[in-house]
């Protein structure tokens, strides 16, 4: 029995890449959630699904079958930082991540959050970041993802 993963934000780069890697795979089928602008990657095991995830009834033609997680990598990113811009796609992504936490939670999915590298500021440092890394968010897009992130945690 093929198990079904949920990739959000599929035609972004993150997804696009995750999709790469799940093409035609034999024992996983995928459901690839864009917005606008359709996944180019084609494949036997993946359904392709145009949703606004800013909507409660985002996920209501998912069928429920066998989805084994969510990869959540759907966001909207400002062109422009530090403008009018970066607050409304703030608010898009609060109400995207609370709909994507909100279906994986009532459904009992797994869920992966693919988040920013805005969490952590401005860096002097040419040092990688990880998981000890302390965050340090510079702006509403950045702190919007702070928030989600712990959030989701506490889920």
């Amino acid at each position: 029995m093929k198990k079904t993963i949920i990739i959000t934000g599929a035609s972004g780069m993150i997804g696009h890449a995750l999709l790469q890697l799940l093409w035609n795979c034999a024992d996983t089928n995928v459901v690839a959630i864009y917005n606008k602008r359709q996944a180019s990657i084609r494949g036997r095991n993946i359904t392709h699904i145009c949703t606004d995830l800013a909507v409660e009834s985002a996920f209501d033609r998912i069928n429920l079958d066998r989805i084994e997680g969510i990869i959540h990598s759907a966001a909207r990113v400002p062109s422009c930082f530090g403008t009018s811009e970066e607050s409304g796609c703030s608010e898009e992504n609060r109400l995207i991540d609370k709909t994507v936490t909100n279906f994986a939670e009532n459904n009992k999915i797994p869920l992966v959050y693919i988040s920013s590298s805005a969490l952590y500021g401005q860096s002097s440092s040419s040092d990688p970041v990880n998981e000890r890394t302390k965050i340090n968010p510079n702006g509403e897009y950045a702190e919007q993802k702070a928030d989600s992130e712990s959030a989701i945690r506490q889920a």
